[in-house]
């Protein structure tokens, strides 16, 4: 066999498991699904679930969300701000602002930042 692939040749331990698995009845050419993370954690299914615990908690970190949702830290974070288009100011997270390109940013962030408890405005300097 040597001798007709070279290099290519697979080396004799895969050729007695295809004869085990040939002899076991598993005729199939490719290989099983290996079990383990998705292809992609980046879902609509997953999206929303960000957004719903961000409508709760406008303060969570990316750590916690990942301790939440169990989603790695740099995909939380293109959800957030490809998907949902938000970004974090002042510790919370909030839409962004260039939609709106002519409206100044102080009335932006009193609108954003208004707190309806105490009725207090944070400014953004």
């Amino acid at each position: 066999m040597k001798e007709i692939f070279g290099d290519e040749c697979p080396s004799k331990t895969t050729i007695y498991r295809w004869i085990e698995r040939f002899d076991n009845g598993d005729l199939e050419l490719h290989d099983d699904p290996c079990p383990g993370r998705p292809t992609s954690t980046k879902t609509r299914g997953n999206i929303e679930r960000v957004q719903t615990i961000l409508d709760k908690d406008r303060r969570i970190t990316l750590r916690e969300l990942e301790g939440r949702i169990g989603i790695y830290i740099p995909t939380l974070h293109s959800i957030i701000t490809e998907d949902l288009e938000m970004s974090k100011v002042i510790a919370c997270w909030v839409q962004n602002f260039q939609k709106n390109k002519n409206a100044k940013g102080s009335e932006l962030a009193k609108n954003y930042f208004q707190d309806t408890r105490q009725r207090k405005t944070f400014w953004i300097v």
